[in-house]
C-alpha cells in the first residue's frame, strides 16, 4: 500500500515536471487590481503576441492580400512599429499609475495608423485594405457577441 502511494507520488512529480520544463506548456498566473487570479496557457490559448510577432503577422497578411512593393512594405512596417511603440508606452504609463489605458485614445491611435498605411497604398490596394479593415471589424464584433452569450 505504501509502495503504491509512493509510486503514484513519484509519477505525479515527474509528470508535472515534464509539463513545466517545456517552455511551450508554461502557464502564467495573472492577478488583476481586484485580486482575481487567472491563468493563461501557451500562446494561442490566452497569451498575447508580442508587438514584433503581431507586426510580422500583420505584414505577412498585408503582403499577401495587397501585393506590397518593397518600399511600401518598409514604410508600412515603420508605421506599424511606431504605433505599437506609442501604444505600449501609453499602456505602460497607465499600468504604472494604476489605471487602465484610455480606450478612446487607443482607438484614435489605431485609426491614425490605418490612415497612415492607407496613404502609402495605390487605389487598387486601398480598396483591398478597406476590405481587410471591414473583415477585421466584423471579426471583432463576432467575438464581442460570442463573449456576451
Amino acid at each position: 500500500m505504501k509502495k503504491s502511494v509512493l509510486l503514484l507520488a513519484v509519477v505525479a512529480v515527474f509528470t508535472s515536471l515534464s509539463f513545466t520544463s517545456n517552455g511551450a506548456n508554461k502557464t502564467v498566473q495573472l492577478q488583476n487590481k481586484n485580486g482575481i487570479v487567472s491563468q493563461q496557457g501557451p500562446k494561442g490559448h490566452g497569451q498575447r503576441m508580442t508587438s514584433e510577432e503581431r507586426i510580422s503577422k500583420q505584414m505577412a497578411n498585408y503582403q499577401t492580400k495587397l501585393s506590397l512593393t518593397e518600399v511600401q512594405a518598409k514604410s508600412i512596417k515603420a508605421v506599424l512599429t511606431e504605433n505599437a511603440e506609442t501604444m505600449e508606452a501609453k499602456i505602460k504609463a497607465a499600468k504604472e499609475s494604476g489605471t487602465r489605458p484610455d480606450r478612446s485614445e487607443m482607438k484614435v491611435l489605431k485609426e491614425k495608423e490605418n490612415v497612415d498605411v492607407r496613404a502609402l497604398l495605390n487605389d487598387n490596394q486601398k480598396t483591398k485594405f478597406d476590405k481587410i479593415l471591414k473583415e477585421q471589424a466584423a471579426k471583432m464584433q463576432q467575438k464581442k457577441v460570442s463573449k456576451t452569450k
